[in-house]
């Protein structure tokens, strides 16, 4: 049975509902595969250090923001998630290969924006030949590089519009 695991993370309505609709849908498939639902924050904080209260979580700060349309500059954020590394200062991509080393999976197919490259590079060290396959939950890549990432080999992406599918290309 091969393994499928779809990466999402907490803050992100449409990417879990995306991740959720694509459970659903291949789990019906004739073809007997194992799906697993991973959120990336449980994998960079299982202890969830870094969300503790009175403290607000990073994800409900970045909710705070687009439900406020405060968005201007967040594409410019030094603070972009892709760039951080865990609270005990290893970095993100260690974690992930561990990770992908643990599960073993035969395909991961990203929801979530900014960590493409990482997840891209996580999986290329840990699990050579694995596919990532990157779903674009937004109706483009704005901020440019936060979907799709420049120069990345083999890169994989589904495209829900147009525009996108030229910005991918």
């Amino acid at each position: 049975m091969q393994t499928i695991e779809l990466v999402d993370h907490h803050p992100g309505g449409s990417q879990r509902a995306a991740a959720q609709a694509l459970q659903a849908v291949l789990r019906r498939q004739p073809r007997p595969w194992r799906v697993r639902c991973v959120h990336l924050a449980d994998l960079l904080d299982p202890q969830a250090r870094l969300n503790r209260q009175p403290r607000l979580a990073a994800q409900d700060g970045h909710n705070l923001r687009l439900a406020k349309g405060w968005t201007l500059g967040l594409g410019t954020d030094p603070q972009r998630p892709q760039h951080m590394s865990g609270a005990d200062g290893r970095p993100v991509a260690d974690r992930l290969a561990a990770h992908w080393r643990a599960t073993c999976p035969d395909l991961v197919v990203s929801l979530i924006p900014n960590f493409n490259r990482v997840l891209h590079d996580s999986l290329a060290d840990a699990r050579p030949g694995v596919p990532l396959v990157t779903v674009m939950t937004d109706l483009a890549d704005h901020p440019s590089a936060v979907w799709i990432e420049p120069d990345l080999p083999n890169q994989h992406i589904v495209c829900g519009t147009a525009h996108a599918v030229q910005q991918a290309l």
